[in-house]
């Protein structure tokens, strides 16, 4: 059978379906058609029996509970670092990633949480992103290393990636606060989605792209499959899977704030509490402070990526980081472990006044623009029924 006759008959088959079902089963705006009363039974059934039923009592719930247990873990060491201690650690780990521009970056980067004023909700972020990318990372490498080797693997789950991708994130916010209550761990699962699919694919394609010829020599040499994956393929696939790291990382940082949407904590509750009010003061201090924390974890990332896996740090650097870490946890106790509010600068009040002054004097501009995109580009392509007009066909409605 030729390779296009399975798709021309799925094609086939949907028109038939659709020529044959068309205008039947819509979907009626009442809150009492069945279609609408059967989803609100199934809501209240699983809040009757979340914790009777099987499925719930040993299986979702444990889940949740891992979850939020590990999300509590990393935000109790977090908190009890402080700013000196978390600070000195990420600037000690930056320094031994790529140097003491990087140590600089991550220095300043953590400090810009705190003179924003959101370092508690930077916090949370950090804890929820640290728990969401490990646990992608977790289930995304091993898959990922799985595909790779396997071609058949790789077409199985290559359908169940696009739909996690191409879903909006808004589709599944609702089952998942349904599933797994709303807060931390929901918000991390949500994340997950999100975020496993870039590191499914990416290692799958590091792992396939190693080069025959050393996975054929270490086969000669009489290596078995196991030392062949530890010694060859990994190690080969390394720069390219260090991607596959930094794009979870990023992946998460780009969903925690819509997960803050089913209450997840961290700077999503800034922005979303900002974009309610329409006050800019209040969503650009924590859409910044999401950006300098995805550029200080994105050069770390890629520090660690271009570094020779065989190059031994030098006493500097060892030096260097040492230093940072041990001054770190050495304030701990000396000084506050929430940033000083003294220390703070508050933008709100100064970002609402020049956006109340950019609406007043440039409305003119602004209005021109909107009204000329409408009227060329949206409007010819949003009209509701055909007339012909001078050889324009128009839509008006």
């Amino acid at each position: 059978m030729p390779k296009w006759a399975a798709p021309a008959g799925v094609a086939v088959l949907f028109v038939a379906a659709y020529l044959v079902f068309q205008g039947t089963g819509t979907l009626p705006h009442d809150d009492e058609a069945p279609q609408f009363l059967a989803v609100t039974e199934l809501r209240e059934w699983i809040d009757d029996h979340r914790n009777d039923n099987p499925l719930f009592l040993y299986f979702l719930n444990y889940i949740r509970l891992f979850v939020g247990s590990l999300y509590a873990l990393f935000e109790t060491v977090l908190y009890a670092l402080g700013w000196p201690g978390i600070t000195g650690v990420m600037g000690a780990l930056a320094w031994l990633a790529g140097g003491w521009r990087i140590a600089l970056l991550a220095v300043g980067g953590v400090s810009a949480f705190g003179v924003l004023g959101l370092w508690g909700s930077s916090v949370d972020t950090l804890a929820l992103v640290a728990v969401a990318v490990l646990l992608s990372l977790a289930i995304g490498i091993p898959v990922g290393v799985w595909a790779g080797l396997s071609t058949r693997v790789r077409r199985t789950i290559t359908p169940v990636l696009d739909v996690m991708q191409i879903m909006p994130t808004f589709a599944y916010l609702a089952p998942l606060a349904l599933f797994f209550h709303i807060g931390a761990p929901a918000g991390a699962i949500a994340t997950m989605i999100y975020s496993i699919p870039p590191a499914i694919r990416i290692t799958a394609l590091a792992i396939s792209e190693v080069s025959p010829t050393a996975v054929e020599a270490s086969a000669s040499l009489g290596a078995t499959r196991r030392q062949t994956l530890f010694k060859v393929y990994l190690p080969l696939a390394r720069s390219t899977m260090a991607l596959a790291i930094n794009q979870t990382i990023m992946m998460a940082l780009s969903m925690v704030v819509i997960a803050n949407l089913i209450s997840a904590p961290g700077l999503g509750g800034d922005i979303i509490r900002g974009l309610s009010r329409a006050q800019v003061g209040i969503m650009l201090p924590a859409g910044i402070a999401v950006v300098i924390m995805a550029v200080v974890l994105d050069r770390m990332m890629m520090a660690v990526a271009r570094r020779d896996p065989h190059a031994r740090l030098g006493r500097a650097d060892l030096a260097g980081a040492g230093v940072l870490a041990v001054a770190g946890l050495a304030l701990i106790p000396v000084l506050p472990r929430v940033w000083p509010e003294n220390l703070t600068v508050n933008l709100v009040a100064e970002v609402n006044d020049a956006v109340r002054w950019a609406e007043d004097n440039w409305f003119t501009v602004t209005s021109w623009i909107k009204d000329t995109t409408s009227h060329l580009l949206l409007n010819p392509w949003s009209r509701c029924s055909p007339r012909r007009r001078g050889g324009w066909s128009r839509w008006p409605c």
